[in-house]
Protein backbone atom coordinates (compact mmCIF):
# COMPACT_ATOMS: atom_id res chain seq x y z
CA UNK A 1 0.00 0.00 0.00
CA UNK A 2 2.79 2.34 0.68
CA UNK A 3 4.37 1.35 -2.76
CA UNK A 4 0.86 2.46 -4.12
CA UNK A 5 -0.25 5.26 -2.16
CA UNK A 6 2.63 6.47 0.10
CA UNK A 7 1.24 10.05 0.73
CA UNK A 8 -2.86 9.66 0.75
CA UNK A 9 -4.85 9.86 3.71
CA UNK A 10 -5.84 6.53 3.17
CA UNK A 11 -2.62 5.41 3.82
CA UNK A 12 -2.47 7.46 6.90
CA UNK A 13 -5.65 5.82 8.31
CA UNK A 14 -4.52 2.10 7.56
CA UNK A 15 -1.90 3.21 9.15
CA UNK A 16 -3.32 3.84 12.24
CA UNK A 17 -6.14 1.57 12.02
CA UNK A 18 -6.90 0.34 16.28
CA UNK A 19 -5.45 3.29 17.23
CA UNK A 20 -7.30 4.81 21.13
CA UNK A 21 -8.57 1.41 21.48
CA UNK A 22 -10.71 1.12 24.61
CA UNK A 23 -12.62 -1.65 26.97
CA UNK A 24 -16.80 -0.51 27.15
CA UNK A 25 -19.22 -2.79 28.19
CA UNK A 26 -22.62 -3.19 28.11
CA UNK A 27 -24.76 -1.99 30.86
CA UNK A 28 -27.43 -4.65 30.17
CA UNK A 29 -26.07 -7.77 29.51
CA UNK A 30 -22.53 -7.12 31.03
CA UNK A 31 -20.68 -8.10 27.39
CA UNK A 32 -17.27 -6.70 26.56
CA UNK A 33 -16.18 -5.23 23.88
CA UNK A 34 -13.61 -3.02 21.99
CA UNK A 35 -13.75 0.00 20.51
CA UNK A 36 -11.57 1.94 18.07
CA UNK A 37 -10.55 4.42 15.07
CA UNK A 38 -10.58 2.42 11.97
CA UNK A 39 -9.59 2.97 8.32
CA UNK A 40 -12.65 1.07 6.89
CA UNK A 41 -10.03 0.29 3.82
CA UNK A 42 -10.86 -2.78 2.23
CA UNK A 43 -7.06 -4.21 2.68
CA UNK A 44 -7.84 -4.37 6.68
CA UNK A 45 -8.72 -7.42 7.51
CA UNK A 46 -10.57 -5.85 10.85
CA UNK A 47 -12.19 -3.80 9.14
CA UNK A 48 -13.53 -6.46 6.53
CA UNK A 49 -14.65 -8.52 9.13
CA UNK A 50 -16.63 -6.21 10.69
CA UNK A 51 -18.10 -5.12 7.28
CA UNK A 52 -18.52 -8.51 6.47
CA UNK A 53 -20.45 -9.42 9.54
CA UNK A 54 -22.70 -6.29 8.72
CA UNK A 55 -23.41 -7.60 5.25
CA UNK A 56 -24.03 -10.66 6.12
CA UNK A 57 -26.84 -10.30 8.50
CA UNK A 58 -28.55 -7.91 5.92
CA UNK A 59 -27.93 -10.07 3.00
CA UNK A 60 -29.82 -13.34 5.46
CA UNK A 61 -32.53 -11.34 6.48
CA UNK A 62 -33.27 -10.73 2.54
CA UNK A 63 -32.80 -14.23 1.46
CA UNK A 64 -34.87 -15.57 4.00
CA UNK A 65 -37.49 -13.59 3.17
CA UNK A 66 -37.43 -14.66 -0.47
CA UNK A 67 -36.92 -17.99 0.97
CA UNK A 68 -40.71 -17.47 2.65
CA UNK A 69 -42.22 -15.93 -0.53
CA UNK A 70 -40.77 -18.04 -3.11
CA UNK A 71 -39.85 -20.72 -1.19
CA UNK A 72 -35.76 -22.47 -1.61
CA UNK A 73 -36.13 -23.11 -5.67
CA UNK A 74 -36.47 -19.25 -5.99
CA UNK A 75 -32.99 -18.47 -4.69
CA UNK A 76 -30.08 -19.56 -6.85
CA UNK A 77 -26.29 -19.21 -5.93
CA UNK A 78 -24.13 -18.41 -9.09
CA UNK A 79 -20.36 -17.93 -10.07
CA UNK A 80 -18.95 -16.40 -13.12
CA UNK A 81 -15.59 -16.12 -14.49
CA UNK A 82 -13.73 -14.39 -17.26
CA UNK A 83 -11.13 -16.25 -19.02
CA UNK A 84 -7.38 -15.24 -17.83
CA UNK A 85 -6.14 -12.49 -19.76
CA UNK A 86 -2.62 -10.37 -19.61
CA UNK A 87 -5.65 -7.33 -19.36
CA UNK A 88 -4.79 -5.13 -16.58
CA UNK A 89 -6.86 -5.86 -13.44
CA UNK A 90 -8.97 -2.20 -13.65
CA UNK A 91 -10.13 -3.10 -16.86
CA UNK A 92 -11.04 -6.53 -15.91
CA UNK A 93 -12.98 -5.22 -13.55
CA UNK A 94 -14.94 -3.01 -15.32
CA UNK A 95 -15.49 -5.53 -18.02
CA UNK A 96 -16.57 -8.19 -15.49
CA UNK A 97 -19.15 -5.54 -14.50
CA UNK A 98 -20.27 -4.60 -17.34
CA UNK A 99 -20.85 -8.19 -19.07
CA UNK A 100 -23.36 -8.86 -15.66
CA UNK A 101 -24.95 -5.82 -16.63
CA UNK A 102 -25.63 -7.05 -20.35
CA UNK A 103 -25.94 -10.50 -19.32
CA UNK A 104 -28.97 -9.66 -16.93
CA UNK A 105 -30.92 -7.94 -19.39
CA UNK A 106 -30.38 -11.50 -22.37
CA UNK A 107 -34.15 -12.08 -23.02
CA UNK A 108 -33.53 -16.36 -21.90
CA UNK A 109 -31.55 -14.68 -18.20
CA UNK A 110 -34.32 -12.04 -17.46
CA UNK A 111 -36.54 -14.36 -15.27
CA UNK A 112 -33.36 -15.91 -13.80
CA UNK A 113 -31.86 -12.67 -12.89
CA UNK A 114 -34.80 -10.97 -11.52
CA UNK A 115 -32.84 -9.62 -7.79
CA UNK A 116 -29.88 -10.68 -6.66
CA UNK A 117 -26.56 -9.14 -4.58
CA UNK A 118 -23.01 -9.77 -6.21
CA UNK A 119 -19.56 -10.32 -4.69
CA UNK A 120 -16.59 -9.77 -6.44
CA UNK A 121 -13.68 -11.87 -5.50
CA UNK A 122 -9.82 -11.51 -7.02
CA UNK A 123 -7.18 -13.52 -7.32
CA UNK A 124 -4.23 -14.46 -9.03
CA UNK A 125 -4.25 -17.73 -10.59
CA UNK A 126 -1.54 -20.37 -9.80
CA UNK A 127 -1.30 -21.78 -13.24
CA UNK A 128 -0.25 -18.76 -14.91
CA UNK A 129 -0.06 -15.92 -12.48
CA UNK A 130 -2.51 -14.14 -14.26
CA UNK A 131 -5.26 -11.89 -12.52
CA UNK A 132 -8.51 -14.34 -11.86
CA UNK A 133 -11.56 -12.08 -10.83
CA UNK A 134 -15.08 -13.44 -10.60
CA UNK A 135 -18.37 -12.99 -9.66
CA UNK A 136 -20.66 -14.81 -6.50
CA UNK A 137 -23.99 -14.38 -7.05
CA UNK A 138 -27.40 -14.70 -4.93
CA UNK A 139 -30.10 -14.21 -7.31
CA UNK A 140 -33.78 -14.51 -6.90
CA UNK A 141 -35.51 -15.91 -10.46
CA UNK A 142 -36.86 -19.03 -12.44
CA UNK A 143 -34.44 -21.99 -13.20
CA UNK A 144 -32.53 -22.32 -15.88
CA UNK A 145 -29.87 -24.89 -17.14
CA UNK A 146 -26.44 -24.50 -16.59
CA UNK A 147 -25.58 -24.81 -20.21
CA UNK A 148 -27.88 -21.70 -20.96
CA UNK A 149 -26.21 -19.59 -18.83
CA UNK A 150 -22.92 -21.12 -19.93
CA UNK A 151 -23.89 -19.89 -23.75
CA UNK A 152 -25.55 -16.55 -23.03
CA UNK A 153 -22.23 -15.51 -20.95
CA UNK A 154 -20.51 -16.49 -23.74
CA UNK A 155 -22.29 -14.71 -25.89
CA UNK A 156 -21.53 -11.81 -24.10
CA UNK A 157 -18.21 -11.83 -23.05
CA UNK A 158 -17.04 -13.47 -26.62
CA UNK A 159 -14.42 -15.82 -24.80
CA UNK A 160 -15.93 -17.23 -21.47
CA UNK A 161 -18.14 -20.00 -20.66
CA UNK A 162 -16.98 -20.97 -17.83
CA UNK A 163 -20.34 -20.59 -14.71
CA UNK A 164 -22.02 -22.77 -11.69
CA UNK A 165 -24.99 -22.61 -10.42
CA UNK A 166 -26.42 -24.42 -7.26
CA UNK A 167 -29.70 -24.38 -5.38
CA UNK A 168 -29.67 -22.79 -2.29
CA UNK A 169 -30.82 -25.41 0.52
CA UNK A 170 -29.36 -22.90 3.39
CA UNK A 171 -29.62 -19.67 3.06
CA UNK A 172 -26.65 -19.60 6.09
CA UNK A 173 -24.60 -21.38 4.36
CA UNK A 174 -24.81 -19.16 0.99
CA UNK A 175 -24.82 -16.43 3.07
CA UNK A 176 -21.47 -17.23 4.64
CA UNK A 177 -19.99 -18.59 1.49
CA UNK A 178 -20.50 -14.93 -0.42
CA UNK A 179 -19.57 -13.01 2.71
CA UNK A 180 -16.48 -15.26 3.64
CA UNK A 181 -14.65 -12.78 -0.37
CA UNK A 182 -15.59 -9.32 2.22
CA UNK A 183 -14.14 -11.28 5.33
CA UNK A 184 -10.58 -12.25 4.17
CA UNK A 185 -9.97 -8.67 2.37
CA UNK A 186 -7.30 -9.80 0.11
CA UNK A 187 -6.73 -13.13 -1.01
CA UNK A 188 -3.46 -15.21 -0.12
CA UNK A 189 -2.21 -15.30 -3.92
CA UNK A 190 -2.08 -11.10 -4.01
CA UNK A 191 -0.99 -10.31 -0.89
CA UNK A 192 2.06 -12.51 -1.19
CA UNK A 193 2.58 -11.03 -4.47
CA UNK A 194 4.10 -7.46 -4.05
CA UNK A 195 3.70 -5.78 -7.53
CA UNK A 196 -0.13 -7.52 -7.60
CA UNK A 197 -1.08 -6.45 -4.29
CA UNK A 198 0.45 -2.76 -5.25
CA UNK A 199 -2.44 -3.16 -8.60
CA UNK A 200 -4.88 -4.16 -6.31
CA UNK A 201 -4.94 -1.36 -3.97
CA UNK A 202 -4.87 0.99 -7.10
CA UNK A 203 -7.46 -1.12 -9.54
CA UNK A 204 -9.96 -1.75 -6.97
CA UNK A 205 -10.53 1.98 -5.77
CA UNK A 206 -14.24 3.35 -6.52
CA UNK A 207 -15.25 -0.12 -8.11
CA UNK A 208 -18.09 -1.70 -6.19
CA UNK A 209 -17.04 -5.04 -4.56
CA UNK A 210 -20.47 -5.68 -3.23
CA UNK A 211 -23.93 -4.72 -4.50
CA UNK A 212 -27.19 -5.53 -5.65
CA UNK A 213 -29.29 -5.57 -8.76
CA UNK A 214 -32.78 -5.82 -10.12
CA UNK A 215 -35.76 -6.07 -7.60
CA UNK A 216 -33.32 -5.93 -4.85
CA UNK A 217 -31.51 -2.58 -5.70
CA UNK A 218 -32.17 -0.55 -2.77
CA UNK A 219 -31.46 -2.98 -0.20
CA UNK A 220 -29.25 -1.56 2.11
CA UNK A 221 -26.44 -4.36 2.81
CA UNK A 222 -24.63 -1.81 5.48
CA UNK A 223 -27.23 -1.41 6.85
CA UNK A 224 -26.09 -1.04 10.73
CA UNK A 225 -26.97 -4.13 12.72
CA UNK A 226 -29.92 -3.49 15.15
CA UNK A 227 -28.92 -3.52 18.73
CA UNK A 228 -30.24 -2.89 22.23
CA UNK A 229 -27.19 -2.54 24.08
CA UNK A 230 -25.50 0.27 26.07
CA UNK A 231 -22.01 0.59 26.19
CA UNK A 232 -20.14 2.04 28.68
CA UNK A 233 -16.52 3.33 28.37
CA UNK A 234 -14.35 1.38 31.12
CA UNK A 235 -10.45 1.37 30.28
CA UNK A 236 -8.12 2.17 27.58
CA UNK A 237 -7.02 -1.62 26.49
CA UNK A 238 -3.59 -0.94 26.90
CA UNK A 239 -4.43 -0.48 30.38
CA UNK A 240 -6.67 -3.51 31.22
CA UNK A 241 -3.73 -5.77 29.13
CA UNK A 242 -1.55 -4.48 31.85
CA UNK A 243 -3.70 -4.92 34.96
CA UNK A 244 -4.19 -8.26 33.33
CA UNK A 245 -0.47 -9.18 33.17
CA UNK A 246 -0.45 -7.16 37.42
CA UNK A 247 -3.17 -10.29 38.10
CA UNK A 248 -6.42 -8.66 37.90
CA UNK A 249 -8.77 -11.20 37.78
CA UNK A 250 -12.05 -8.75 36.40
CA UNK A 251 -9.31 -7.75 33.51
CA UNK A 252 -8.14 -11.29 32.77
CA UNK A 253 -11.84 -12.47 32.69
CA UNK A 254 -13.05 -9.73 30.65
CA UNK A 255 -9.93 -10.46 28.01
CA UNK A 256 -10.60 -13.95 27.81
CA UNK A 257 -14.14 -13.24 27.17
CA UNK A 258 -13.61 -11.01 24.84
CA UNK A 259 -11.02 -13.86 23.21
CA UNK A 260 -13.73 -16.36 23.35
CA UNK A 261 -15.93 -14.58 20.94
CA UNK A 262 -13.39 -14.25 18.43
CA UNK A 263 -14.34 -17.24 15.55
CA UNK A 264 -13.26 -16.18 12.16
CA UNK A 265 -14.44 -19.23 10.27
CA UNK A 266 -17.22 -19.42 8.33
CA UNK A 267 -19.08 -22.53 6.81
CA UNK A 268 -19.00 -22.40 3.15
CA UNK A 269 -20.67 -24.15 0.22
CA UNK A 270 -19.13 -26.68 -2.35
CA UNK A 271 -16.65 -24.86 -4.35
CA UNK A 272 -17.37 -24.47 -8.06
CA UNK A 273 -14.95 -26.78 -9.97
CA UNK A 274 -12.25 -25.04 -11.19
Amino acid sequence: MHRAEPSSRAYYLFANCGAMASLVRDKVAGHWAVRSHTCKHRCCQPCRRRVASIVRYNLAEKCNEVVRRAGRNGLKAVTLTLKHSAANLRDQLRRLLTSFRTLRRRKRLKHFFKGGAYVIEIKVSSKDGLWHPHLHILTEGNFTRVETLSDEWNAVTKDSEVVWIKAVPDVQMAVAHDTKYITKAVDNSVYTNERKLAEFVTATKGIRMVGTFGTWRGVKLNRRVPSNADWQFFVPLHHAIMAAERGDIAMIDALAWLQSKFTPDVPTLAQPPP
